[in-house]
């Protein structure tokens, strides 16, 4: 969700037209901000499976929620759209040129965090160890980011953690960055506990997606079919899926794509800050006549061309 200047609406296309937008930002509906629907309308590639990859549904207080979890010690996690060359990456449609140049095939990818008009992120990024976006400490705002507790999410040498944003950075993270972090808002469970702003019984559903902890070695992400309650996609992540520290991502414009998970027409035409991407390597192709005829596959080159992690 594109997030905006707290002025008034005179205020706010004059700072734009400026070119001095300030942090302090309120939400905006997806389908009335600027470019909402002028973006890329194509997928990438179809996604593939992948060893430690499993991607599942679940069905919580009537409403449909599509899963991945994702096991550290067999496949990979990164975070992209911020750093320059074929990693600024701004919509579903632009990962394939990520992949090509990485030489990955698409196994999971998934929109990571809010973001201001011009997809700067609204809080922490960092992609390969290397920060594009600083810490966001701000406690007055407006929006989904400022429903304090935010957190933030980061992984590094294989192990995942979600951190309230007041202990930020942690002991791992004093002297150095973790490969990858995103910070987000609200944060839906923290040590088990849901966020004491949400209701059960709340009016305001929205499609929704985020990103959650199960143990240090497992992420799990979760995108609503349908709209939900805050309380009830909490209530899904640790209850249903056993995560005791889990962030919301975004809304109704999210989109994940995945084994026998469709893009929707929303996620595909929009613009993002940054995608959470499980991919594998794509497998040198055999020369012809190598070994006898080329017809035949390489062990594991099974219709997607994929013979390893």
């Amino acid at each position: 969700m594109i997030l905006l200047a707290r002025h008034t609406r005179h205020r706010v296309l004059t700072l734009l037209v400026a070119g001095l937008a300030t942090a302090a930002v309120a939400a905006v509906p997806a389908d009335n901000r600027p470019g909402a629907h002028d973006g890329p309308t194509a997928a990438p590639r179809p996604p593939v499976s992948a060893p430690g990859v499993q991607v599942g549904q679940l069905r919580h207080r009537d409403v449909l929620f599509h899963t991945v979890t994702i096991d550290l010690r067999r496949a990979r996690l990164d975070l992209v759209g911020q750093a320059p060359g074929p990693s600024a990456v701004r919509s579903f449609a632009a990962l394939d040129g990520w992949l090509a140049a990485t030489d990955r095939r698409l196994v999971m990818a998934t929109n990571a965090g809010l973001f201001h008009v011009d997809h700067r992120p609204v809080g922490l990024h960092i992609e390969g160890g290397l920060t594009y976006a600083p810490i966001e400490r701000a406690t007055a705002g407006r929006g989904n980011f400022w429903l304090e507790p935010n957190g933030v999410f980061a992984l590094d040498g294989g192990r995942a953690r979600i951190d309230d944003t007041v202990d930020w950075p942690p002991p791992p993270f004093a002297e150095r960055s973790p490969r990858l972090a995103v910070q987000s808002g609200p944060l839906l469970v923290h040590r088990g506990r849901i966020h004491p702003a949400f209701a059960p019984d709340s009016e305001h559903r929205r499609v929704r997606s985020a990103v959650a902890v199960r143990d240090p070695h497992t992420v799990v992400i979760a995108l609503s079919a349908g709209p939900t309650r805050f309380h009830d996609l909490a209530t899904a992540l640790r209850d249903g899926l056993g995560c005791n520290d889990a962030l919301y991502l975004d809304g109704g414009i999210s989109g994940l794509l995945a084994p026998s998970v469709a893009l929707s027409e929303t996620a595909a035409s929009q613009s993002f800050a940054g995608f959470f991407v499980v991919s594998r390597p794509t497998p040198p192709r055999r020369p012809a006549g190598a070994g006898g005829s080329s017809a035949i596959p390489a062990p594991g080159d099974h219709s997607a061309g994929i013979s390893g992690p």
